[in-house]
């Protein structure tokens, strides 16, 4: 795993047997509040769709009696996900009690559990 700083958290690069085998980009949204959010995960969201087309995903997160869209300070979310390739891109604004989090990443598909698995053993 690499990262620029502990204080930049806006890339991270995971490495896997030696290859580079997941990117997670995660903007600064400090000071943005939820519609400025929304205004940039649709704006991310626009880009992703020009470079690679309709995602193959695009859900949000919903209660499942009543399939009301569930609040972002509930833990509501957007997800997209977008396959070109043996990559899988994600775009995912998920809400908190305490605040947001807005993160795009790209992983190697044939590799994605094993990876995931890693990065669980290390946390």
């Amino acid at each position: 795993m690499y990262q620029d700083s502990a204080e930049d958290p806006e890339e991270l690069y995971v490495f896997y047997k030696n290859k580079l085998a997941k990117i997670v980009y995660s903007p600064d949204i400090y000071g943005y509040d939820e519609d400025g959010l929304v205004g940039i995960y649709d704006g991310m969201f626009d880009q992703l769709v020009k470079s690679y087309g309709q995602p193959i995903t695009n859900v949000f997160g919903a209660y499942e009696d009543t399939l009301e869209q569930i609040p972002f300070v509930d833990g509501g979310y957007y997800m997209s996900k977008w396959k070109k390739g043996d990559t899988l891109i994600t775009l995912l604004l998920q809400g908190f009690e305490d605040g947001y989090s807005l993160s795009m990443q790209y992983v190697k598909a044939s590799i994605e559990d094993q990876v995931e698995a890693a990065l669980d053993a290390i946390q």
